[in-house]
């Protein structure tokens, strides 16, 4: 009677096996290699995080949802990427340990999913702004500085 009592403690704690071995959260690092000191927002459904300057490190909440991350640089395109969750492996632990219960929570807040080490961004060199032509484009309209046309007197008669 008491191993069941001890047992049925212990689900609470042993249901949600992710999220106890690998924890709901993890360090990913934000880098745009053709373009070093880009500002980024990182986003997916459970939270935002800023990059001040690339490439660095950065802590992100687990979720199922994609993260869409934007790159930003002065004399460079604003970039916008998707980077997949994954499954964690730990997941799978509450098959043996946790149950369906410990799947369930795992899979709603986050914690049976994990991201890669690396979000790396390609970003590309803004196109160099047009040269303003000081030169204005010829008037529109009717040429009044043409001289009139002049009638063939012999065929007025």
């Amino acid at each position: 009677m008491l191993t069941r009592v001890v047992a049925l403690l212990m689900l609470p704690v042993l249901a949600s096996c992710a999220s106890i071995v690998s924890g709901r959260s993890q360090i990913v690092t934000m880098e745009t290699p053709d373009a070093q000191q880009a500002h980024c927002q990182l986003q997916n459904h459970k939270g935002t995080w800023t990059v001040a300057a690339t490439p660095s490190p950065v802590t992100i909440r687990d979720s199922a949802s994609d993260m869409v991350v934007v790159c930003e640089k002065d004399g460079y395109e604003k970039t916008t990427g998707t980077f997949s969750s994954n499954l964690k492996p730990w997941l799978f632990g509450n098959v043996i340990l946790g149950g369906i219960i410990g799947i369930i929570v795992d899979l709603s807040d986050g914690a049976g999913f994990e991201y890669g080490e690396k979000f790396t961004l390609a970003m590309k060199k803004a196109a160099p702004a047009a040269p303003i032509d000081t030169n204005p484009p010829p008037a529109q309209g009717k040429d009044t500085t043409a001289p009139a046309p002049v009638k063939d007197a012999a065929k007025m008669m």
